[in-house]
């Protein structure tokens, strides 16, 4: 009788152990569509012109112009969204003026190293990782290609 109990309470001690792992383990919840994750305002860090000149920003030239940037991402569906930038100069006396460059539905992917990218037909424009944007701006001349970066808000 008392091997039976052991085995018994054994049993069910097995079978409370299972329920417990089974009841602790928790489904992942599905992540959030790209353009969630991206969407929203992004503050200026820098600019790559051409190959090799990097701008941090805010930037202040010689004559005291400053140079500022945002950039807007807004989600038109779970995977198309509108990128614009605005870079603002504003000189000495408080006066700015606004620039902008955009591109309007970008389809977004995501890479097999976590990036999320996206394209404007089969041209790459944007990146996304780490928390901070990237937007560039070709042109035929690579010296006057523009990448702007950005961070989260």
């Amino acid at each position: 009788m008392k091997l039976f109990s052991t085995l018994h309470f054994r049993f069910i001690c097995l079978v409370l152990s299972l329920i417990a792992t089974i009841s602790s383990c928790k489904k992942e919840d599905p992540e959030p569509p790209l353009a969630e994750q991206i969407a929203g305002e992004y503050n200026g860090t820098y600019y790559l012109l051409g190959p090799s000149t990097k701008i941090n920003l805010p930037a202040t030239t010689s004559t005291g112009i400053t140079a500022t940037l945002k950039i807007t991402v807004s989600k038109i569906s779970d995977e198309i969204v509108n990128i614009q930038v605005k870079l603002t100069l504003t000189d000495k006396t408080g006066k700015a003026s606004d620039s902008f460059s955009k591109y309007d539905g970008l389809l977004l992917k995501k890479a097999a190293n976590g990036d999320i990218e996206g394209y404007e037909g089969t041209t790459k424009r944007s990146t996304f990782i780490n928390g901070e944007l990237s937007v560039g701006f070709p042109d035929p001349d690579p010296t006057k290609t523009v990448i702007f970066y950005g961070k989260k808000n």
